[in-house]
């Protein structure tokens, strides 16, 4: 049962790009729920 969500905002990067963050997101339960940080 695996579920694909698409983040709503698209990567942006280019040649001069060094830093890289990275995150996630929460849990399906968390979101059912309305209980995460936003």
């Amino acid at each position: 049962m695996s579920e694909f969500l698409t983040h709503p905002f698209e990567p942006f990067f280019d040649k001069d790009s060094k830093i890289l963050i990275l995150g996630s997101f929460p849990s399906i339960k968390s979101r059912q729920d309305g209980f995460y940080y936003q």
